[in-house]
């Protein structure tokens, strides 16, 4: 695998990473989601300052995830066959429709509680994205570019054993 292969497969972890980290600040932003099902419980300095939290959040998680699903994107088109790369970009579509449910239920009701549930939702989706997805992606861009010293190590008749010298050939 090349370098810049190799890097993009380490990029895509860190931001998987990333994404799950943001996912888990959203979750801990309220501390009474298991007591309320809105904010309207709340006093309403709580709720401007936790609304507008929750709010700014979810905007850099859905603006991160939708670049990242635009950098896989562009990879796919030079590795990743028809048939896996439409399953992916629809996967990528049902998390983005997700994303864009949340903000929308958000901006009508500014109802916190739901739109971390939602986000919670969205952590099931993006797991189980990147089971079913991602690590197939890695084995596309893995299999069209070997590393040449794996690749080298792995035909070599030894396999990673010196070749010793023995006196009288055997």
């Amino acid at each position: 695998m090349s370098v810049n292969d190799h890097e993009f497969i380490q990029k895509t972890r860190r931001d998987h990473d990333g994404l799950l980290r943001m996912i888990d600040r959203i979750l801990e932003m309220c501390d009474r989601t298991g007591e309320r099902e809105h904010c309207t419980g709340c006093d309403s300095g709580r709720r401007v300052v936790c609304g507008g939290n929750i709010e700014q959040s979810i905007r850099v998680f859905v603006e991160t995830t939708l670049m990242h699903n635009l950098l896989e994107s562009a990879l796919m088109k030079d590795y990743v066959p028809h048939d896996h790369r439409v399953a992916h970009q629809r996967a990528h579509i049902e998390i983005s429709e997700q994303l864009k449910g949340i903000r929308t239920v958000f901006a009508r009701d500014g109802n916190g509680i739901v739109a971390i549930h939602g986000i919670d939702l969205v952590r099931e989706s993006l797991v189980r994205h990147i089971e079913e997805f991602d690590s197939v992606l890695e084995q596309f861009i893995a299999a069209a570019n070997p590393d040449p010293d794996e690749l080298a190590n792995a035909l070599s008749p030894v396999h990673g054993r010196e070749i010793g010298y023995r006196p009288g050939g055997v």
